[in-house]
C-alpha cells in the first residue's frame, strides 16, 4: 500500500480494530500502491499462478489479495498509474480471526511468510517458541430459550454473528495444537529411524541428521478455564463496552495474571526457564 505507517494514530488502528460490522461504520485509508517501488516477493507471483493444483489454497488466496492491494492501472497521457483500489476500507479483524492467531500460525508454518518464525527455526536461531492465545469471549446469560417467542431481530443479528466467530476461534486454537504435534512428530520419526537402525549393527545405522530441536508452549488464557462455576459465569456475562466499571477492570486484570500462571505449558516453560528438562510428550 506505500503507507507511512508511523504517521498512522494508534487510535486510528484501535478503532479500526473495534468497528465492528453493523455497530460501527468501518475505516477508510488511502492506497498509494505503485508510488514507492515495492516489488512483491518470488513466492507471490508463482502461488498466483498455482490455482488449478490445489497444493496449497491458502497460499494462493494470499497471494491474490497481495497482488490486489499492489495492483495499479495505468491512466492514459499520464507515466505513473494509480491504485485499483485507491482505498481501503477496514473493520473490526474478529469477523476473520476474533483472537489474532491465524498470522503467527502462517509466520509458524510458512517460510513465504515476511516474519517466518519458520525460517529462524530452520537456521537453528529459535531454542524456545512461547505462543500466548487471550481469548476474552463471554457468553452473556439470555432469556431467548425461557419463552416460546420467536427471537427479535437484534437478538438473532447477535447470534449469528457471535456463534461461528466462537466456533471459528476454536478452530484456530485447536489448529496451533495440531502445529505443535507435527513439530514433534517429526522429530521423534527421525530419532525413532536412527535408534531402530543402530539395532541391527554399525553397518545398518542410518545416522539421519536429527532435525533442530524446538521447545514449544501454546499457552491459553480464557475465562473457560476459570474453576469455580460462579465465577466464570460472572466474568462470561461481562458486556463488551469501551468501557467497565474500575472494580471489573481489576477483577479482569487479576484473572488474567491467575489463569496464565495456572496454564500448564506456561508453569512447563518457567520450568525450563529454571533449568529443568522439558515435559515428555
Amino acid at each position: 500500500m506505500c503507507s507511512d505507517l508511523a504517521g498512522v494514530p494508534l487510535a486510528r488502528a484501535a478503532a479500526s480494530s473495534s468497528a465492528f460490522p453493523g455497530g460501527l461504520t468501518a475505516l477508510t485509508f488511502q492506497n498509494y500502491a505503485g508510488s514507492c517501488g515495492y516489488r512483491q516477493p518470488a513466492w507471490v507471483p508463482l502461488a498466483a499462478e498455482d490455482h488449478a493444483s490445489r497444493v496449497n489454497p491458502r497460499r494462493t488466496a494470499r497471494a491474490d489479495n497481495r497482488l490486489s492491494l499492489a495492483e495499479v492501472v495505468q491512466t492514459q497521457g499520464q507515466g505513473a498509474g494509480r491504485p485499483a483500489r485507491p482505498y481501503i476500507h477496514l473493520t473490526d479483524g474478529g469477523v476473520a480471526d476474533n483472537i489474532g492467531l491465524r498470522g503467527p500460525l502462517d509466520a509458524i508454518a510458512s517460510t513465504n511468510h515476511p516474519w517466518s518464525v519458520l525460517q529462524l527455526m530452520n537456521r537453528k536461531l529459535v531454542g524456545k517458541l512461547v505462543v500466548i492465545v487471550v481469548n476474552a469471549a463471554t457468553n452473556p446469560a439470555t432469556e431467548r430459550d425461557r419463552s416460546a417467542a420467536v427471537p427479535g431481530l437484534i437478538d438473532t443479528l447477535t447470534t449469528a454473528a457471535t456463534v461461528p466467530l466462537d466456533n471459528y476461534t476454536f478452530d484456530t486454537v485447536e489448529l496451533l495444537r495440531k502445529t505443535v504435534d507435527e513439530f514433534d512428530t517429526d522429530a521423534r520419526l527421525v530419532e525413532d529411524c536412527n535408534r531402530l537402525s543402530a539395532r541391527r549393527g554399525a553397518q545398518c545405522a542410518l545416522q539421519l541428521p536429527a532435525p533442530h530441536k524446538v521447545e514449544l508452549y501454546p499457552i491459553q488464557v480464557a475465562f473457560e478455564y476459570i474453576g469455580a462455576a460462579e465465577e466464570r459465569a460472572w466474568f462470561k456475562n461481562l458486556p463488551t463496552n469501551f468501557e467497565l466499571p474500575r472494580e471489573s477492570i481489576d477483577r479482569l486484570r487479576a484473572v488474567g495474571r491467575r489463569l496464565l500462571s495456572e496454564d500448564p505449558q506456561f508453569q512447563n516453560l518457567l520450568k525450563a526457564l529454571n533449568g529443568s528438562p522439558p515435559p515428555a510428550r
